[in-house]
């Protein structure tokens, strides 16, 4: 019986360590990179780091400090909010933030899934340059000028 006891603990410490792991890696800015540039490309990765940058003034903003999102707005409580389910594929959410400015917002539970998320609403219509143009367009559609701004963070 000791055996078993001492088994069922070396698992149980080898799955928090790698739920540690991932959780710091989830949260690296160059893990991120990677890993959206292997997993989408490297031009959604450009255009999805934009958006966050510009959305979060640089990461510091009070919503990005309690959503780790791009200022996802929740227009319904439970996932997936309002939006199309497909945005949400491989995306681990816990719940909305209500901000002081009335609107609700998708917290995500780590930056990588933020991250993902813009770039499943970046590729929903395809990988080409112009539908990613497109898409960012509808990311910032309260600003005709969105895209130059997007554009000119990229460069």
């Amino acid at each position: 019986m000791q055996f078993l006891k001492t088994n069922i603990a070396k698992i149980a410490l080898f799955i928090g360590l790698g739920g540690l792991i991932y959780f710091k890696l989830s949260n690296s800015k160059r893990f991120i990179k990677w890993y959206i540039s292997k997993a989408y490309n490297t031009l959604v990765w450009k255009y999805a780091d934009a958006i966050y940058r510009i959305e979060t003034g640089n990461f510091t903003s009070n919503i990005f400090k309690h959503t780790k999102g791009a200022g996802v707005i929740a227009f319904k409580k439970y996932k997936p909010f309002g939006h199309r389910p497909k945005l949400f594929k491989g995306v681990a959410t816990i719940g909305i933030y209500r901000s002081k400015n009335g609107l609700n917002y998708v917290r995500f539970l780590t930056l990588l899934d933020g991250y993902k998320f813009v770039a499943n609403y970046l590729t929903h219509s395809g990988y080409t340059l112009e539908k990613i143009r497109n898409r960012v367009k509808l990311f910032g559609s309260q600003n005709p000028d969105y895209l130059k701004i997007i554009e000119n963070a990229i460069t």
